[in-house]
């Protein structure tokens, strides 16, 4: 996962929950994992 972050290949968006004024990752989890460990600030995401 971190190799494709870093070589800029296209991942599909992590997908997202909102309940009430909190949102959750319903899939995407590894991804958004490895971001936070490379100092990346925003991915892609969908929100249901």
């Amino acid at each position: 996962m971190a190799v494709a972050f870093l070589s800029g290949a296209g991942l599909p968006p992590v997908e997202l929950v909102q309940i009430a004024d909190r949102s959750y990752v319903i899939d995407g989890m590894h991804r958004v994992s490895v971001a936070r460990a490379l100092g990346i600030g925003a991915i892609e995401a969908l929100l249901h």
